[in-house]
């Protein structure tokens, strides 16, 4: 409950700290929403719960397992709440086909530096989806033409 109580009544300056770039976006809007969800009586119950949620799986076991797909990261390398740049980097080391983009801004870079996050998602979806596409309909248009034969192997 102590700990509740500190982090509501240090909200702003929280949030200044992990909006080291661009503070203003961690507006007086943002900290009423988060004082508000922190009030709420059932607060201290979510905030507990976190300590019993199953052991979550690694992440690059996720992206190379499960997903297999094309992959961006954007990671605000200027969290203070972890060592950021490094994260990113073991991560991509692990992901062969993991793409990063260090953005120069704190925990939260989709709402503290929103222009670099939406270029890198459009560069991402540019070459990574798009040109994907277009090979794959280049593949396509071959194969209907009779330019490409399709084997199956039995």
């Amino acid at each position: 409950m102590a700990l509740m109580m500190y982090l509501q009544n240090s909200i702003g300056k929280q949030l200044k700290w992990l909006y080291p770039t661009n503070p203003d976006n961690a507006d007086e809007w943002l900290e009423q929403e988060i004082y508000r969800a922190a009030s709420d009586s059932r607060a201290a119950d979510v905030f507990a719960s976190v300590f019993y949620l199953p052991k979550p799986r690694p992440l690059n076991y996720l992206i190379n397992e499960l997903w297999k797909g094309p992959t961006a990261v954007v990671q605000g390398v200027l969290d203070p709440l972890n060592d950021a740049k490094g994260r990113a980097a073991q991560l991509s080391s692990l992901c062969p086909g993991l793409r990063v983009w260090e953005v120069q801004a704190g925990h939260c870079p989709h709402d503290e530096a929103p222009e670099a996050i939406n270029a890198a998602l459009l560069q991402f979806v540019d070459e990574e989806v798009m040109q994907q596409r277009a090979s794959d309909q280049q593949l396509q248009h071959q194969q209907q033409q009779g330019q490409i034969v399709a084997t199956t192997s039995s």
